[in-house]
């Protein structure tokens, strides 16, 4: 006789086996999950309108969430800085060296550069920025490296081989870092205006378009460009380049311009770089005037217009430009 009565301690055989073979079939299985993932969906998202265009506020309150949400880089405006790396303070010995040593205090990493940083360092010379350019870079800071670099072009006298290595190491960095600028309502504005015939404004528009915009993104978001094309009589002669003239000003009718140079338009070829040829003329020749340590230096051999208002006007030069423009005549 079994010492545990049925139904108490064991259960009755017969019951355990005819509870086990109760199990859901595959379809009500499947059926039953996706109700569930459809009804928590639903109850989660259920008034939440996401066709709506967010109001600033609610994209500020984003902001400073995920600003405060990403990890502590070495300086605010520096976000592929690395954190806690060991601060290289200056560079190994050199016998040769003929200016002061350039030494970093690792406090001045945390804080904000200004636009005009290392410019009063310019009196060392350009091997000194130099050599401060390539210490910020070693510690991450490729935000301070950039504007230091950028000294060197517009705030020392660099021969050509100074010159040349801080236009291309201002070319790697400018992608590494973000808009100076990107509050539209902080820029300067500044006109760049077009003067052709009438057949030629409409087809010449894109082209002047994407310089424009090719200006914006290098000044780092401290200059908005707008475009004034004016159009003139009809060409009368079809078969060959049409004239242009282009000229930059300020954005109000007392403000100051530049010289006017005049450029070829061949629907042909690509005018870009014809007419981002006379536009460096123009920004170099205006500064040259009216700043004189900020003008840029002549674009290296071989290097394409473009390439060269991108990599060889600095961010304080353009914020020159756009001052000076836009000051009274």
């Amino acid at each position: 006789m079994c010492p545990y009565p049925s139904g108490f301690g064991f259960p009755n055989r017969k019951i355990y086996h005819s509870i086990s073979s109760m199990r859901a079939s595959l379809p009500i299985t499947i059926v039953s999950c996706i109700l569930v993932v459809m009804i928590t969906w639903w109850i989660g998202t259920r008034g939440k309108d996401f066709m709506a265009t967010p109001s600033e506020a609610k994209l500020s309150q984003i902001r400073q969430e995920v600003e405060r949400a990403m990890p502590a880089t070495d300086q605010p405006r520096d976000a592929v800085s690395a954190p806690n790396r060991e601060i290289i303070t200056s560079p190994s010995y050199d016998p040769n060296r003929k200016h002061p040593l350039p030494i970093i205090n690792p406090n001045d990493l945390k804080i904000q550069p200004k636009l005009d940083e290392y410019q009063s360092d310019s009196k060392h010379g350009p091997g000194y920025l130099i050599e401060m350019a390539e210490l910020l870079e070693l510690n991450w800071a490729h935000q301070r490296a950039l504007l230091c670099w950028e000294r060197v072009l517009d705030s020392t006298k660099s021969n050509d081989e100074q010159s040349t290595k801080a236009q291309m190491a201002i070319g790697k960095l400018s992608t590494k870092v973000p808009l100076w600028n990107s509050n539209p309502s902080k820029q300067t504005s500044i006109v760049l205006n077009i003067g052709t015939d009438t057949n030629t404004a409409k087809s010449i528009l894109p082209a002047i378009q994407q310089i424009a915009e090719m200006m914006e993104q290098s000044s780092g978001g401290i200059v908005k460009v707008t475009i004034n094309i004016i159009a003139g009589e009809p060409n009368k002669n079809q078969s060959g380049p049409a004239p242009a003239a282009a000229w930059l000003s300020g954005d109000k009718e007392s403000s100051k311009s530049t010289k006017i140079l005049s450029f070829s338009y061949n629907q042909a070829n690509p005018v870009t770089e014809d007419a981002s040829a006379t536009i460096y003329q123009l920004i170099q020749g205006h500064l040259a005037r009216n700043a004189k340590t900020l003008t840029p230096p002549r674009p290296l051999e071989k290097t394409q217009a473009s390439t060269a208002i991108q990599n060889n006007i600095t961010r304080l030069s353009w914020q020159k430009l756009a001052q000076t423009l836009n000051s009274a005549e």
